[in-house]
């Protein structure tokens, strides 16, 4: 028997359902790394029409228009084209941004006769080109952006201005230099950022339990 995917299917999409005059259809973003895609289509994956539709930078992510480029004000789709094609650039301003993420949505209002719903959001984490983390506090700090930091189930003390010793899960030594990193089952989700293998004097990492994190942990401490 053949299975047949449903033809309003788009994969790895953040897609929100719209409504073109009497055909439904979905505007939605596909995203590969820093490219992201625009798309408007109706359930048989063809154009519904032209449509301008504006782009927002929404609350959530911590990064500042210095920290990166490449967003437009606006897309516009054109049949027989279904999508628009922009890059996001990391730029380099001298501050460490690696870990940080651009939230994006689509501003208001939309075209006549188009509407959405959740989810309508994308979120690009940074990849900073040229500065690298030299202290254990920048260290720390990728990780937290890179990890999802505002929704760990304790994040006491973390980026703040406190000694590092007193952020939750930290022990370090007199010099104030990391040695121990224990966020087990903390709630961590996403990459753990390679920066990691910069705490020269960590001797323990614990991060078991975090069910969405990925990556390698620094080959010393596996």
């Amino acid at each position: 028997m053949q299975v047949r995917r449903p033809a309003a299917f788009i994969p790895r999409a953040a897609a929100a359902s719209c409504r073109t005059g009497p055909t439904r259809a979905r505007v939605g973003w596909l995203r590969s790394g820093g490219q992201l895609r625009v798309r408007l289509i109706d359930q048989s994956e063809v154009p519904i029409q032209s449509a301008t539709i504006d782009l927002a930078v929404l609350p959530g992510g911590r990064a500042t228009g210095s920290d990166y480029a490449g967003v437009p004000e606006r897309v516009t789709i054109t049949a027989p084209s279904t999508e628009a094609t922009f890059v996001i650039a990391a730029v380099e301003d001298n501050h460490f941004d690696d870990g940080e993420t651009v939230v994006l949505g689509f501003g208001q209002p939309l075209p006549s006769g188009v509407t959405t719903s959740l989810p309508d959001t994308v979120a690009v984490t940074i990849q900073d080109p040229g500065t690298v983390a030299t202290t254990d506090r920048e260290v720390l700090e990728a990780l937290y952006h890179a990890t999802g930091g505002p929704n760990w189930t304790n994040s006491t003390n973390w980026l703040s201005a406190a000694p590092l010793g007193q952020w939750f899960g930290i022990v370090t030594d007199g010099n104030n230099r990391v040695t121990q990193l224990s966020l087990r089952d903390n709630g961590l989700s996403g990459p753990i950022p390679p920066s990691l293998s910069q705490l020269s004097n960590l001797q323990s990492l614990h991060l078991a339990f975090n069910v969405n994190l990925t990556g390698m942990a620094p080959s010393g401490l596996r």
